[in-house]
């Protein structure tokens, strides 16, 4: 008994030892991270640590150099400290991600990783949560496949290491989950943030922040998918916890007004959206100040929900507000910034102000394609933009150009089941109708209605493609096949007018011509005359509402 109580006392005196040495080693670990960073990082805004025999005072000095500065001075610091140097690392990697400075981001986050590994171990918590980090970084390049591979693989090691309920476990669940359901993978995305939202609601509590991050998430799938009352459903569950438990105030509160407004914009319950947004933007003003980042962003949604009623003059003023001061106060660059510019090009195309279109439109999309590459999420979105405004103009040549290099890069960024991939060939097919290019426009028009009868059946871009493919018919004089589909895609956006932004109407009137000039080339005058006299009458009823 007295050696079996003598071992006891010594393993426990060991176990003592060995939580103190890691207690140890954890605090001197923190301590050099900070020493680092406040003497080799926050110290150069000093004019006389700045200064050298082979640099000057910089009183300007930018974060990105201080940063490039810190980074080179890692090397050869902490030899014999790798675990130091893979923390430092980590975080000069998350600081460069944060500023939208990906490759640097993925360079210092790739040497964390190869340090933790060598010194922790492959499998190491750090190393893992490093992992995910690095599919972060591939998720916000755009490289949507890559950033899968890296998030599935942080998540089935930190499952089997850490367990199915710790917290780096659930972020590469959530973080997994935001990675299919960019690509359209909503089969896989949708039980996997369900999976994240039962776990962090049993783990962490139903009201906890990274509850209420999942839950958003998963509003925004519905979103995505058409399938807004589910989204609303969401959005408005979330905003109400947010208002009672963070307050009113909150930015993430703030953050659920905007999405709540954006899925009540989808629906065309603009009364509803516009009070939401204008109290949003109105809160942030007094809170944050007119200039700061969430409220210029607020300003652009109101901006967005005034062009997607057709106020075109207010949503101009606001755009045009908005980019004035971001142009000022984050640079040309910033992504806040290039979207105002964008949209500003996209109200001046509905306002038939093309030249002035075209010219934002040219630098919005350069800007892009230069920091991001050609096919990241918001590139695409700017070059369908192009694509658009010169579809409306009548100029149908570039208006194909452009289609088609937003369906490819589609098609390889986020898989041919996805939504904005479908909306991208309808409007190549469209293209091709304005081209009378009819035979390329009919395999387009039919995968995108085959798509959207699957996926979202009530959604007016199924009707929009049933038109488009009875166009691509009636041009190859297939009346009889055409005439149906042209009638049921015309009905079908017309009874979901109600639900269509008002640019988007283009689609409908389009529809409408569609049915002239089938019956038209079909010999049936009659038919013809008395479609053009209904569209008439109807333009002149739009008019006086």
């Amino acid at each position: 008994m007295a050696c079996a109580f003598l071992l006891v006392l010594v393993v426990a005196t060991v176990v003592s030892i060995r939580q103190s040495m890691r207690a140890n080693s954890e605090a001197a670990m923190a301590q050099a991270v900070n020493d680092f960073l406040q003497n080799d990082l926050l110290a150069q805004a000093s004019a006389a640590t700045q200064s050298g025999a082979s640099a000057k005072p910089d009183p300007h000095l930018e974060v990105r150099t201080a940063l490039d500065r810190a980074a080179a001075r890692i090397t050869g610091t902490f030899d014999r400290q790798p675990e130091v140097e893979a923390a430092i690392r980590n975080t000069i990697g998350e600081t460069y991600m944060n500023l939208g400075i990906y490759p640097e981001a993925r360079k210092q986050l790739l040497l964390a990783l190869d340090l933790s590994r060598r010194a922790l171990g492959a499998n190491s918590p750090r190393a893992l949560k490093i992992i995910s980090r690095l599919g972060r970084a591939a998720f916000l390049e755009g490289k949507y496949p890559e950033s899968e591979a890296l998030f599935s693989q942080a998540l089935e090691s930190q499952r089997r290491v850490l367990g199915s309920k710790h917290i780096d476990t659930l972020y590469s669940m959530n973080d997994l989950a935001n990675a299919y359901a960019i690509q359209g993978k909503f089969a896989l995305a949708d039980p996997l943030y369900r999976q994240t939202l039962d776990v962090r609601g049993g783990v962490l509590g139903p009201e906890h922040p990274d509850t209420l991050a999942t839950m958003n998430n998963l509003g925004i799938s519905h979103y995505q998918q058409g399938k807004y009352a589910q989204a609303e459903a969401l959005f408005s569950q979330t905003l109400e916890i947010r208002r009672r438990v963070l307050g009113p105030e909150h930015p993430d509160t703030l953050r659920s007004m905007n999405n709540l407004a954006i899925v009540y914009d989808a629906q065309g319950k603009y009364a509803q959206a516009e009070a939401l947004d204008s109290q949003t933007v109105s809160i942030e003003r007094r809170v944050l100040g007119s200039e700061h980042p969430e409220a210029l962003r607020s300003m652009g949604n109101l901006a967005n929900l005034y062009y997607d009623q057709g106020k075109y003059a207010q949503a101009e003023a606001l755009d045009k507000q908005s980019l004035q001061i971001q142009r000022r106060v984050l640079g040309l660059e910033h992504p806040d910034t290039l979207a105002s510019l964008n949209n500003l090009a996209n109200v001046y195309t509905l306002q038939g102000r093309y030249s002035q279109a075209e010219a934002l439109h040219s630098q919005a999309l350069e800007i892009k394609r230069r920091l991001l590459g050609p096919e990241h999420y918001d590139t695409l979105v700017f070059l369908s933009d192009f694509a658009s405004m010169y579809q409306r103009q009548g100029k149908f040549v570039p208006a194909e150009s452009y289609a088609a290099q937003t369906l490819a890069g589609r098609r390889r960024a986020l898989g041919s089941e996805n939504p904005d991939t479908m909306a991208s060939a309808a409007d190549l097919a469209l293209a091709y109708v304005s081209e009378r290019k009819f035979v390329e426009a009919e395999p387009l028009a039919r995968e995108a209605l085959e798509f959207n009868r699957k996926k979202q059946p009530d959604d007016w871009q199924r009707f929009r493609a049933e038109s488009l493919l009875g166009a691509s018919l009636a041009g190859q004089k297939k009346y009889a096949e055409a005439e149906p589909l042209l009638l049921s895609g015309y009905h079908g956006m017309l009874e979901r007018k109600n639900r269509m932004a008002v640019p988007d109407q283009y689609h409908l009137d389009r529809a409408g011509e569609s049915i002239v000039q089938l019956y038209s080339a079909w010999g049936q005058p009659g038919k013809a005359a008395e479609w053009k006299h209904r569209l008439k009458e109807s333009n002149v009823a739009a008019a006086l509402n």
